[in-house]
Order: C-alpha cells, then structure tokens, then sequence
C-alpha cells in the first residue's frame, strides 16, 4: 500500500531539479572563460551561431522552453498553489555546459568540411566527445544525491510539519531516483513525495527492491516520444576508438539498439512489482524530453501524488483527458 498524500495536506516545500543547464543561458554564453577543447572564449566559439540567432533573440526566447533554473522556477510557481514554497536544487553540471558548446563547435566545423573523410571524421570525433561527456555528467549527478539527500533533511528539521516534494527532470529526474535510493538506505523522520520525469538512467541500474519498499515510492513519468532518451541516451553504453572505420559501425549498431533508459520506456525489471499508479505513461499527450515543462500545470493536476500541489484545484486527481 503506498502512502498517497491528500487534497487537505498542510502547505509543502517544493524542490525542483532540472536536468541540464542551472543558469540562465545567456548569462551562462556571455561569460568570458576558456572553452573546454580551445584557447578560445565561449562568445568566440559562438559568434557564427550569433549571426544566425543574435544575443537579444536567444534572451527572449519563451522561458519556459529553456533547460535553466529560471525557466523551471518560473513554470513551477505557476503551475503550484502559491501556498507552497518552489525553490530550485542547483547542482551546475559543467561537464553538460561544455557539452553544449563542443556540439555547437563541431556543427560548424562539419557545415565547412572540404570533403567526406573529414566530415566522418568529425562525426566520430563529435560521438566520442558527447559520450564521454555525457558519463561525466552522469557521474556529477549521481554524485550531487547526497547533497540533495542533506538539504531535505535540513528542510524536515527546520519544518517537520510540512512535507517535501522533490520533482526532478532528465538527470535530475536520475538526481531524484538516487535520491530515493539513499531514502531506503537512511529513512526519513517527515513526509517526503519523489516524481521523476524524464528520468535519464537505465531501469537496470536502480535497486528496485529498495524503491519498492518505501512508504511513498517515488513517481516516474516517462514518454515514447522522448528522441533525447531514445537515441542520445545510448552512446553512454558505446566504447569509441576514435578511427571513423571502426567507430561509425558501432555507431550505427547503437542506433539501431533499443534503448533502455526509464525515462522512454517506465520499464521495472522482473521479478519487482512496482505500484501501478506510480508510472505514468504520458505518450499519449506525445511528450519529448524537452516538452515537460511546457505542460507542467496538466502533468501536476493529472498526478495523484502531486495532486496536493495543483493550482487548479476543481480538477480530479486522475483526470485522464488531462494526460490524452
């Protein structure tokens, strides 16, 4: 039996951890520090991009389809009764950030290749990067857990009445899972909620039986529509050598591969038996990796866990048109 908050819980604390960048992105693209792979400045790696898409157009994009800490806080204030308090949990991943830039580098590179050999080239040389990157930036989240673990104990003895929800996306979503996991391993003296959406790590890497066991098991949603976890995902389980005529075979193998994050699929391996009403399948509603927050309002309403925190409360806990 899992213990489902109810529509008369006292006010809460939210945590929100997003998955990608943890600063506004044009502040994070107007700072002046050395790439990663050059000698150069961001704003010099960046100004045949600048052309296309100036300073002024990338700052007034619509928030809410940024991954940063203020599109994610601003969506969520919205979408939350403002009786509950939303913060962010930063956890500034630096290896994602230079994976952004090294992306957008090589993109320009390849449009100005001379000939075939040096665009496959590139290609490979821009998979092995994003690979290792990415592990990397797996690392760092998993790492940050424990100070995430740290910060709700800190909220439970300041407020131990209130109770805590944490709501993480793609590897925050995974941060929020680890979370968990340490929950399991150190129970909680309070009332903590976990929703992970997106989240980016493989089903087989989660101590199922430790997640099931929780009074309140944490929430996963997750959408075949999700391109980023469907493909992107899986170079992180592809060793790279770095010669094209090797590489790009095994590229192509990994592409045609199932990939087995949960955050696609909401697949617990057997022989576990997780609580049904805590995977929710939102591929109806044609989901992709960067779509949730957009829809965050209809995610929070359509959650029986999350229900507490809607801003609309006339609606039923498990309204199904909310998720078709």
């Amino acid at each position: 039996m899992t213990n489902t908050p109810t529509l008369s819980a006292p006010s809460a604390h939210v945590i929100i951890v997003p998955g990608f960048l943890t600063e506004p992105i044009g502040q994070r693209f107007a700072q002046d520090r050395p790439s990663p792979s050059e000698g150069g400045t961001i704003d010099d790696l960046l100004k045949p991009i600048f052309k296309l898409l100036p300073m002024d157009k990338l700052e007034s994009l619509d928030p809410t389809k940024a991954l940063d800490a203020r599109a994610w806080v601003l969506e969520m204030r919205g979408a939350i009764d403002p009786q509950h308090s939303v913060r962010c949990f930063e956890w500034a991943s630096e290896s994602l950030i230079e994976l952004l830039i090294n992306t957008v580098r090589h993109l320009i590179t390849l449009k100005g290749a001379l000939t075939k050999a040096s665009a496959l080239s590139m290609v490979t040389q821009l998979a092995r990067e994003l690979q290792q990157t990415w592990r990397r930036a797996e690392r760092e989240a998993d790492a940050s857990a424990e100070r995430l673990y740290q910060e709700v104990v800190s909220q439970l003895e300041a407020e131990p009445s209130r109770p805590v929800y944490v709501i993480g996306h793609s590897l925050g979503g995974r941060i929020t899972l680890r979370l968990a996991e340490l929950i399991a391993q150190r129970p909680l003296q309070g009332e903590v909620h976990l929703s992970a959406w997106a989240p980016a790590i493989k089903s087989q890497a989660l101590k199922w039986e430790a997640l099931c066991a929780l009074p309140s098991p944490p929430e996963v949603l997750f959408s075949e529509h999700d391109a980023v976890l469907r493909y992107f995902f899986k170079l992180g389980d592809v060793s790279l050598s770095g010669f094209p005529f090797v590489d790009l075979p095994m590229l192509s193998i990994q592409l045609i591969k199932d990939s087995k994050a949960l955050g696609l699929t909401g697949d617990v391996p057997a022989p576990h038996a997780y609580p049904a009403e805590r995977l929710v399948n939102i591929s109806e509603r044609k989901v992709g990796h960067l779509d949730y927050l957009t829809v965050a309002t209809e995610l929070i309403a359509a959650s029986p866990l999350l229900k507490p925190l809607d801003v609309i409360k006339e609606l039923t806990p498990s309204d199904p048109e909310l998720l078709s």
